[in-house]
């Protein structure tokens, strides 16, 4: 595929402006498998998903279908609660990408997410019935618990959410993927010693926590990467991110 712009196919995914998913195809007449791209931003509505262009331009000329997936996020961090409208949103978007597949297939169907998005990734990844085969989960906000105790972003899960972990502990534990371990599809979590916008320690937990309940999972820690570099894939985190990745298509 030619180093000039890849322009992808906008495609709604529901009657909602933020419902639409981008949509990239590879120059091969088959791809290799098929990636849904989740951005971060702490779920708020500032940041939308050109933030993960690059990774989706990487992937789609190693031969990768991507759908980039926009989301409904938080407007005001004291208006209700953003998560239900979300969710169907990940999940349209993850409905789309899985019809791509066609009957049959044995394709992969991979979910990458950075930050919040990674948080998402994991999240659709554990859904009964999810098409999703493997997550790549960037620097993930993966411990919804711990996030809200730490106040990470002043308080962004809580805005998510609609209340701190105490008040509402039902819907923590139905949204965060520390709390759906076992998820039941391998991962990958890279996570930057560097990052200082998401505590590394918060995957290294992750990752043994789902190794203890049966997961495939592997950490990636890479000592000189902060909260951003793992989204250049022109570092070298993203060597090892692709090996990985092309280890989960059927041999």
């Amino acid at each position: 595929m030619a180093d000039g712009p890849i322009l992808p196919t906008r495609i709604d995914t529901g009657t909602h402006p933020e419902q639409f998913v981008d949509h990239y195809r590879p120059e091969l007449e088959t791809p290799v498998g098929t990636v849904v791209s989740l951005h971060g931003g702490y779920w708020r509505i500032r940041y939308g998903l050109d933030i993960n262009t690059a990774i989706c331009h990487h992937l789609v000329r190693r031969g990768w279908e991507v759908v980039n997936i926009e989301y409904r996020r938080i407007v005001d961090d004291d208006a209700p609660s953003v998560w239900p409208d979300m969710t169907t949103d990940v999940l349209a978007g993850v409905a789309w990408a899985a019809g791509l597949q066609g009957a049959g297939t044995s394709r992969p169907l991979i979910a990458v997410g950075h930050s919040a998005g990674g948080h998402l990734a994991l999240w659709a990844g554990a859904q009964p019935h999810s098409p999703i085969t493997a997550v790549v989960a960037l620097a993930p906000v993966a411990d919804l618990v711990a996030s809200d105790r730490q106040h990470l972003s002043t308080s962004a899960t809580r805005a998510l959410l609609g209340g701190s972990a105490d008040a509402i502990p039902d819907v923590y534990a139905s949204a965060s993927p520390r709390a759906l371990l076992p998820l039941g599809v391998p991962q990958l979590v890279v996570h930057g010693e560097a990052d200082d916008a998401v505590p590394a320690d918060m995957s290294t937990d992750y990752v043994a926590a789902a190794m203890d309940a049966g997961d495939d999972a592997v950490l990636l820690s890479p000592d000189d990467a902060d909260h951003f570099t793992i989204i250049d894939p022109r570092t070298a985190p993203w060597r090892d991110i692709d090996t990985w990745m092309d280890s989960q298509r059927p041999v």
